[in-house]
């Protein structure tokens, strides 16, 4: 069993015991980054799911998200974290 594998499993477990707001957060990132960029700002997944940025730090202290570099969110025009999944 490879580690994809073991990460979908744990991942099978753990995603009914999430809040929605984390699973709605998990699905929109796992759809690719914002416009190409592979990570999402936390305006930028507030477009659709509103309050999202809000949720952010605590997905990074569970381990569900990381941060991945400042860049210039496409919408707001100011510089803010991108996030990935962990």
């Amino acid at each position: 069993m490879s580690q994809s594998d073991t990460s979908l499993l744990a991942w099978d477990r753990v995603q009914p015991k999430l809040p929605e707001k984390y699973r709605k957060i998990i699905q929109k990132m796992q759809t690719g980054g914002h416009l190409g960029y592979g990570d999402w700002t936390g305006q930028e997944l507030a477009t659709s799911i509103p309050g999202a940025w809000k949720r952010l730090p605590e997905m990074e202290r569970l381990g569900l998200i990381r941060r991945t570099r400042k860049r210039q969110c496409k919408v707001t025009g100011e510089y803010a974290w991108g996030w990935e999944l962990a």
